[in-house]
């Protein structure tokens, strides 16, 4: 915070010397500052309207007050600070901001122009919104930039958004998707800043006696929030995200991570473990299984899966591997090293504990995070869609697909139908989408049976991995074969090829095709006959064994019938 009254108590008087030391201990220790310029000294408050005295005028007026702040701090620290946001929550009227939406608009353009005239470089961030307490504020906000002449030429006078969320770890995801929206229809894209998230703990707070409240959690359900927000956060494309707040000041909902006296609790370790694996991730998507949430991350060399259970219930999943060992990281640091079985790690996942929501079902933090990091192969040859080297027998139909791999994926809904190909190297990785329309998919390997994996999920996850392996060194042949089986809740048996990868692959023969189905033979029956069992169809059936059957004289349950069709063959197993 460079708070105006605390930096120029008088006018012309200036007391820079705590921000000095902050500025260079913070430069010093190779971190960057998001300043948040912020505050109104009385002097300078215009008693009409409770707002910086000639702020109405332009922004390189000497009466306009709170420009020629902002110009003159801005001036002492532009080669050390290059983030400048313009005040806090202007959306909480009862705390940070009595103006209306037009007024924090005219706040805003006199401060980046105040700042690009000294540092052009400089980005500016549109003060973080807290949203529960004014939602309609950046939608209004938006349309009056929008609806600005000079606003197209100047970026709207803003560079970066920021936001804030608190307590319901889905709320990171869903307020970044909710301005995302916001901003395509208005002013358009901006990178958007996660620069305040937590959840209070009550057994650290005094709030409610250290006792549990609405929207609180222990000190170890917020270490579980810490990974789970951070990792909703890069899913939703956040650029940057925050932890508020650093140290306990004493303040009456304890959000810090590092107790008065120094000891640090839980969320202060988990924070360093996102820090760790998170940072500098090159995509994340969010892979949701049911009641698993799963993001997957990908770093050079690495691709990092965080999985953890919202439900109340404790969950054995099944995570698709890329490769065939992984490192799995607790929300303690403590680690241990995973090996895939039938293509997927099985992970336990704890049940979710934090309930303090709106109900004692309502888990707003899902249970004990896990975090996986595999080591990616340095160097493999992948064939996607189309490409030659997958040769296919049956029904296989191309959908596009932007989220796949190339952009397309090979669908087959025909039972039997099959793909194959040869690779080289002891593994090998078969990529595909799950989705509600999935079915069963079985894969061989030289004709070994290496799994048969249900591919039905509620909502569809696309680039699905599966790995294999250790094989021996020379060729193998990979096939994959449609089943036609389904789960119950699934609506349809298809099966999606993404893409193949190995050490080295090739072309080689297709499977053979699927077999056409067995026609629907047609018996006339004139009258009921028991048959009994174990009697040929063209046996005397006075001859049956009288054990054959039950006192009734009907057949023993569950026993194949062989019954005389009119083209004289026999058929078993008619209902």
């Amino acid at each position: 915070m460079f708070s105006w009254d605390q930096i120029e108590p008088s006018r012309g008087r200036y007391q820079y010397g705590s921000l000095d030391d902050l500025v260079n201990s913070s430069g010093s220790a190779g971190l960057s500052l998001d300043a948040v310029l912020i505050g109104m000294p009385p002097w300078a408050k215009d008693p009409r309207t409770q707002l910086p005295s000639g702020l109405s005028r332009p922004w390189n007026d000497p009466q306009n007050l709170w420009a020629q702040f902002v110009k003159q701090t801005v001036t002492r620290y532009r080669s050390q600070v290059h983030y400048w946001e313009i005040w806090n929550e202007p959306d909480d009227p009862d705390v940070f901001w009595a103006g209306t939406v037009a007024d924090y608009y005219q706040l805003l353009k006199v401060s980046y122009q105040a700042v690009k005239s000294v540092d052009p470089s400089a980005q500016v961030i549109l003060a973080g919104m807290a949203y529960w307490t004014g939602p309609q504020f950046l939608p209004d906000l938006l349309q009056a930039m929008a609806a600005d002449p000079n606003g197209r030429a100047n970026r709207y006078y803003f560079d970066i958004l920021a936001l804030h969320s608190y307590g319901r770890t889905t709320g990171v995801l869903d307020r970044t998707e909710w301005a995302k929206a916001q901003l395509a229809s208005t002013v358009g894209d901006r990178p958007i800043w996660m620069n305040e998230t937590n959840v209070a703990a009550w057994n650290v707070s005094g709030y409610n006696h250290f006792l549990p409240y609405q929207w609180s959690s222990t000190t170890a359900e917020q270490a579980s929030y810490i990974i789970q927000s951070f990792a909703y956060a890069l899913a939703a494309g956040v650029a940057k995200v925050f932890v508020y707040r650093f140290h306990d000041v004493g303040e009456t909902l304890n959000y810090a991570v590092v107790g008065r006296d120094g000891s640090t609790y839980p969320a202060y370790t988990a924070y360093q473990i996102a820090a760790r694996y998170f940072s500098r991730a090159t995509n994340a998507t969010l892979a949701r299984q049911g009641e698993v949430e799963q993001v997957v991350m990908r770093r050079p060399g690495e691709r990092i899966t965080v999985v953890w259970n919202r439900s109340g219930t404790r969950i054995a999943a099944h995570i698709g591997a890329q490769t065939l060992t992984a490192t799995s990281i607790d929300r303690t640091g403590a680690t241990r090293s995973l090996q895939a079985g039938g293509g997927q790690y099985q992970v336990d996942l704890p049940a979710a504990t934090a309930n303090k929501g709106l109900d004692g079902y309502d888990f707003f933090i899902g249970g004990e995070p896990m975090i996986l990091v595999e080591t990616l192969p340095t160097s493999q040859q992948s064939a996607g869609i189309p490409s030659a080297l997958i040769s296919y027998a049956g029904e296989w139909a191309f959908v596009p697909s932007g989220g796949s791999s190339s952009g397309t994926l090979r669908r087959t809904v025909t039972t039997g139908a099959g793909a194959a190909i040869g690779f080289e190297g002891p593994t090998v990785t078969w990529t595909t989408s799950r989705g509600p329309d999935r079915g069963v998919v079985r894969l061989a390997v030289d004709g070994s049976l290496q799994a048969e994996i249900d591919l039905y999920n509620p909502t569809v996850v696309l680039q699905a991995p599966f790995t294999f392996g250790p094989f021996s060194s020379g060729r193998h042949r990979l096939t994959i074969t449609a089943t036609g089986r389904k789960a119950s809740a699934a609506t349809d048996t298809a099966v999606d090829i993404d893409s193949v990868s190995a050490a080295a692959l090739f072309a080689t023969q297709p499977p053979p095709p699927p077999a056409p189905p067995a026609p629907s033979p047609t018996v006339t029956v004139e009258s009921p006959i028991a048959v009994p069992v174990g009697v040929s169809s063209t046996s005397d059936p006075t001859q049956a064994d009288p054990q054959s059957a039950d006192a009734e004289g009907d057949p023993a349950p569950d026993s194949d019938i062989p019954l005389a069709l009119p083209d004289g063959s026999d058929q078993t197993d008619i209902d």
